[in-house]
């Protein structure tokens, strides 16, 4: 057997379970179907950038990566490195964004053109090595910024992100693609709701940005699942894009008190769960 017949071999056994004792199965027309609507109710102008972190909500990355690609998804992210490498590995040629701090030692992978991942900077220290890494591969590496407006469990604070911009402006080895920030409670149904305040943050940070004759950068984004379902001012207005992520799987956030605010109601992705039966004890 020759390594092309080896690896048709295995992926034949992938494809008929044989390799496994439990499997899901996904519909494909559900996640088109939700897909659909995300765009449809967010307009042509955003970018959807569907979310397919941890093995897309468990529902397969790969998969669900594929089935996207087909449909016309322009860009997509993930959480780590690891998960946009597998998914380069199968095929995935559609632009991704590595939305968590990947460590230094990983940064040549990252920016290695096989891989051409764009990378988000939540951290000050992140651009020197990143800057330092594309000019010796000879390329312009792609970074989005992520601002923390008041979730502060990740991102650089405003004035950093302004700082940042300003370097990456002047830097002839960075192309600033995207800011972004990450709202903390958009499921929280009560009047104090964050959200309208992160917003107010978020947008202050922009305006520092362009009062230093600045450009905004092409992706303007904020708004997951709940947001985009809640808040439509999150995709528009200077917001240019969302990362959907359990709607994009037919799981609606929050709880029953949230089900007032769905545009859509999202089809149920998951299809089957299966397991074989080996041995059963009378």
């Amino acid at each position: 057997m020759n390594g092309i017949e080896a690896v048709e071999f295995a992926k034949r056994l992938e494809k008929d379970h044989l390799l496994h004792s439990a499997w899901i199965e996904i519909s494909r027309p559900n996640i088109i179907y939700n897909w659909q609507e995300i765009g449809r109710l967010v307009g042509p102008n955003i970018t959807v950038i569907p979310m397919l972190k941890a093995n897309a909500y468990g529902h397969g990355a790969i998969e669900a990566g594929q089935v996207l690609q087909k449909n016309g998804a322009q860009y997509m992210g993930v959480s780590s490195l690891r998960e946009a490498v597998d998914l380069r590995a199968h095929s995935i040629t559609t632009p991704l964004l590595v939305t968590d701090y990947v460590l230094p030692d990983e940064l040549s992978y990252a920016l290695d053109p096989r891989i051409n991942a764009t990378l988000t900077i939540s951290h000050p220290d992140m651009l020197t090595p990143i800057q330092q890494i594309a000019k010796g591969l000879g390329i312009r590496a792609r970074v989005h910024i992520f601002v923390n407006t008041g979730m502060n469990r990740e991102g650089v604070f405003p004035q950093e992100a302004v700082d940042l911009v300003h370097q990456i402006h002047q830097s002839s080895d960075i192309d600033l693609e995207g800011i972004m920030t990450h709202l903390a409670e958009p499921t929280n149904t009560t009047k104090k709701n964050p959200v309208g305040e992160q917003l107010r943050v978020f947008n202050q940070t922009l305006d520092a940005i362009e009062a230093l004759c600045i450009p905004l950068p092409p992706y303007i984004h904020a708004a997951e699942g709940a947001s985009v379902m809640r808040f439509p001012e999150t995709y528009s207005g200077r917001f240019t894009a969302i990362r959907p992520g359990n709607i994009l799987y037919g799981i609606i956030p929050g709880g029953e008190d949230f089900l007032q605010f769905l545009q859509f109601t999202p089809r149920q992705v998951l299809h089957a769960l299966k397991a074989r039966l080996a041995n059963v004890k009378k």
